[in-house]
């Protein structure tokens, strides 16, 4: 299966905490922005890691810069199996903390003739991302590899990425940036992994821990052998377990260290059919008095919002970049995620807000459509959408109840064909805050059949499922 792997990590040295000041909502140990575009020398931007962890090719040859395709900021570094990068960090995996950097792999082929005996297929160029090896020990302390190369590694590990969770969603080794994340949660001993801001695998850490002082390296993880074949950007370590949230509203922008008042935000869900209904929150912070005094939201299509926690409506396909900018009387900070929300092709659509609203939308009828119904079923226990037999649904006495309904131009049970856009379906249906009260979890399944004149079936679209 294309894009799976395996995350094995396991304990270490515990190593103090170092107790210089740090910024809230920025890397303490490591930050490769990869920004230089020339040269073997590369920054540490981290604070306070910065002054206390510099980064040096262990070669000294460095990579190729991409200045053309970076996917933050001005440049990103491919390491082009050139060199790997000594971060002279040496991990304390019995506290909290997180992994993360956006990565393409430039080798797609199914074979690796670079893999030694294991040319199982294109796994191996991942395996040499990131890790640390203590001499004598034989083990690897912090590692990542694809999923047949996840054996004898202690700590517990995260196998299977992208296998039992949207198989077919962001196939890290297709050639494209992915962005990928890793995190330690020490107080709950978990391993949570992320692929594109979406977490795929959650496992308990088990296993015992590994002495030694192993220094972790970027672009390769053994302590001899090939460095990895692929570009990095944006590349953090993080001593602490950051949230889902945080990755996903951070992982698209270059982060600033200071200001008395830092915008963040989370947008759920990032990607999806056209039309496509985003809740944003808020996750910005502020040490200025008063606090935030307003929010200015740009979601990229033209559109805009004051509130603080603003639901949107995206009406176009195409990715979409999203900015909130917050105020204080100290002064302003801006957040854009680039790319952030990415509409597809047009589908049948319901969705919520969660405050009793509803905004129900459908493609294109097809041509020659007299009327048609919309189907709703409560029977959604099956946690597949649309695997029902009658048209994607499981029938019950609401989609019988659609049937009883008469006809009329814009009745959203039963419509005509009256040629008037405004009308539903060539209109979408928008229910305001409050206008349905449904107990809180209610879930609901909905289809759109299309008739003829004569009453023949033209045509049907997907099923969508709404929880209110």
């Amino acid at each position: 299966m294309r894009g799976q792997i395996t995350w094995a990590l396991a304990c270490a040295l515990a190593l103090a905490v170092p107790v210089a000041a740090q910024v809230p909502g920025y890397p303490d140990v490591a930050y490769y922005k990869f920004n230089e575009g020339a040269g073997t020398a590369i920054t540490n931007s981290a604070i306070p890691g910065g002054s206390l962890w510099l980064p040096q090719f262990e070669a000294g040859t460095g990579g190729v810069w991409d200045t053309t395709t970076p996917r933050v900021g001005p440049a990103a570094l491919d390491f082009a199996g050139m060199d790997r990068l000594i971060s002279n960090y040496s991990f304390d995996f019995m506290q909290s903390f997180t992994i993360e950097c956006w990565i393409r792999v430039n080798v797609t082929t199914t074979t690796a003739p670079t893999c030694g005996a294991n040319t199982g297929g294109n796994w191996c160029r991942l395996d040499r991302l990131w890790g640390d090896y203590t001499s004598g020990q034989g083990l690897f302390r912090c590692y990542i590899g694809f999923y047949n190369d996840g054996a004898n590694f202690l700590g517990g590990g995260l196998p299977s990425l992208n296998n039992t969770i949207n198989p077919a969603v962001n196939p890290v080794t297709d050639g494209l940036w992915h962005h990928i994340a890793i995190v330690f949660d020490s107080a709950a001993q978990t391993y949570t992994s992320y692929v594109d801001g979406n977490q795929d695998q959650q496992m308990p850490a088990t296993g015992g821990n590994a002495s030694g002082t192993g220094n972790f390296f970027l672009g390769g993880n053994q302590g001899v052998g090939a460095p990895f074949d692929g570009a990095v950007d944006e590349f953090r370590i993080w001593n602490s377990a950051r949230t889902q949230a945080e990755i996903m509203t951070n992982m698209a922008v270059e982060l600033s260290p200071g200001t008395n008042q830092t915008a963040a935000f989370s947008a759920d869900p990032v990607s999806g059919p056209n039309p496509l209904l985003v809740t944003f929150t808020d996750l910005s912070t502020a040490s200025c008095p008063g606090g935030i005094t307003s929010w200015n939201w740009d979601f990229g299509d033209g559109n805009s919002s004051l509130l603080q926690n603003p639901c949107h409506v995206y009406t176009q396909s195409g990715p979409f970049d999203v900015s909130l900018t917050v105020t204080t009387a100290c002064g302003s900070d801006t957040l854009t995620a680039a790319g952030l929300i990415n509409v597809g092709a047009p589908a049948f659509v319901m969705a919520t807000c969660g405050q009793g609203d509803l905004y129900v939308a459908a493609p294109s009828p097809p041509t020659g459509w007299f009327e048609g119904y919309s189907l709703v079923s409560l029977d959604t226990t099956d946690p597949l959408v649309g695997a029902g037999w009658f048209f994607g649904l499981y029938p019950d006495a609401a989609t019988w109840l659609s049937f009883s309904y008469v006809a009329g131009p814009g009745n959203p049970f039963h419509f005509l064909n009256t040629g008037n856009p405004a009308l539903f379906p060539d209109a979408p249906l928008n229910f305001p805050p409050g206008s349905l009260m449904l107990p809180v979890g209610t879930t609901m399944d909905a289809a759109v059949i299309y008739l003829d004149g004569l009453g023949t079936l033209l045509d049907w679209t997907n099923v969508s499922r709404v929880t209110f």
